[in-house]
């Protein structure tokens, strides 16, 4: 099972939205609290063998309509039930690649599924990487980090390198774990196309998509603790591994808190929830 929040009616405020043993449930904002939840759909349903622990769950505007609909990677393939504004539709499969069972990269017969028993060090995302209103599927792999463009009916490209582990002596997010770090894809300069963050043993890094790549990481815009002074240092003690953040026990998530229009930095900490706010001019 899991929870998610996401505005899946297109109203322009957001609603909570689970997946349970029988279904998807959506509850919707209502003055200070949520209205009792409503089943939108019985796919994903648990007891139909949909689990969250082993296949991923996003809500996204996936066709550009304004509303967001609920996109899962499952075993064979990547799944969509498009939202009504009501409900959700009957899902449909959207590719035959990217599923547990997939094969990650050309050349290697490892699969998801593999990397999940291994070391989980593979991704696969969504975001609208150049800027067409269509969700793109991203995916982090062992030689490179990939993208595969959705087109307008629908259907997905083959996977290209959009970031090649061969460019550059600097940090790729490759070998990454899961466990540890941040890996994720979110529009920081809030021009249409959702770039790279992750998040290190001591760093923050942007990679800026240009619409056909991920940036140089040389290049990237980046926040850093090394070498900070002692005073500098005790007020950014915040968000990386070398000052105790981990994926596995603490929460790091981006939403615009500021009401600029750009996302900022959350972050759940052992003791405080505590926030960075996006500085790009």
């Amino acid at each position: 099972m899991t929870r998610m929040v996401g505005d899946v009616n297109g109203n322009g405020v957001s609603e909570a939205v689970a997946i349970t043993n029988d279904g998807v449930y959506v509850a919707k904002l209502e003055g200070l609290g949520f209205s009792s939840p409503v089943q939108w759909t019985s796919d994903f349903a648990t007891d139909n063998g949909w689990d969250a622990t082993k296949h991923i769950f996003k809500l996204i505007d996936f066709n550009g309509n304004g509303k967001q609909d609920l996109v899962a990677f499952g075993d064979d393939g990547v799944y969509v039930a498009y939202s009504n504004g009501r409900s959700f539709e009957a899902k449909t499969k959207v590719s035959d690649n990217f599923g547990l069972e997939s094969v990650i990269e050309e050349g290697n017969d490892a699969t998801f599924e593999d990397d999940l028993n291994g070391d989980w060090v593979t991704n696969r995302l969504l975001g609208d990487v150049n800027g067409d209103g269509l969700a793109d599927i991203i995916v982090y792999g062992n030689d490179a980090i990939y993208v595969a463009l959705q087109n307008e009916d629908g259907s997905f490209e083959n996977q290209i390198k959009w970031l090649d582990s061969l460019e550059g002596d600097h940090e790729d997010f490759r070998g990454w774990t899961n466990e540890r770090y941040l890996k994720e894809v979110h529009d920081m300069t809030n021009n249409g196309r959702a770039d790279l963050v992750n998040i290190g043993n001591r760093d923050l890094f942007v990679a800026h998509s240009t619409g056909e790549r991920f940036e140089h990481l040389n290049g990237v815009t980046h926040y850093s603790i090394q070498n900070r002074t002692d005073e500098i240092l005790e007020g950014w003690n915040s968000f990386v591994y070398n000052v105790g953040w981990e994926s596995q026990s603490h929460f790091r998530l981006f939403g615009d808190v500021t009401g600029n229009g750009q996302l900022d930095m959350v972050g759940f900490g052992d003791e405080f929830v505590v926030v960075s706010e996006n500085q790009n001019p």
